[in-house]
C-alpha cells in the first residue's frame, strides 16, 4: 500500500472509475466503459479506494491531495460505492468524522 499511497493512486482509481464525471478533468481521451446495458465492473477499484480512505495511519503518512479529496467529495463516487460489492460503511463514517 505504501506504494500505492506513494503514487497517489487514490487519486489516479477516482478519476479512472468516475470516467467523464470525474471533478478534476483529465489532459486525456477517456475512454467509454461498458454501454446503457452493461455496466462495468469496479467493485475491486471501489474496495481498493475503500481501504485507502479507512487507513488512517497511511493519511497520516501520505496526506491526501486536493485532487483525491476532491474525488472523495463527489456524489458520484459515494453512488459508485453503494452500489458497489464491497462493504463501505467505514468508509461513510471517515467521511462523516474526518469531514472528507
Amino acid at each position: 500500500m505504501h506504494f500505492y499511497y506513494r503514487r497517489n493512486m487514490l487519486e489516479v482509481l477516482g478519476d479512472f472509475v468516475l470516467g467523464d464525471r470525474s471533478p478534476i478533468g483529465s489532459r486525456f481521451q477517456r475512454v467509454q466503459m461498458g454501454n446503457n446495458w452493461i455496466k462495468p465492473n469496479f467493485s475491486p477499484l471501489m474496495g481498493t479506494i475503500t481501504t485507502m480512505m479507512t487507513d488512517k495511519e497511511m493519511i497520516k503518512q501520505f496526506p491526501l491531495s486536493n485532487n483525491s479529496k476532491k474525488i472523495l467529495e463527489s456524489k458520484h463516487i459515494l453512488s459508485l460505492l453503494m452500489s458497489s460489492e464491497n462493504n463501505f460503511t467505514s468508509m461513510l463514517n471517515s467521511m462523516c468524522v474526518n469531514n472528507y
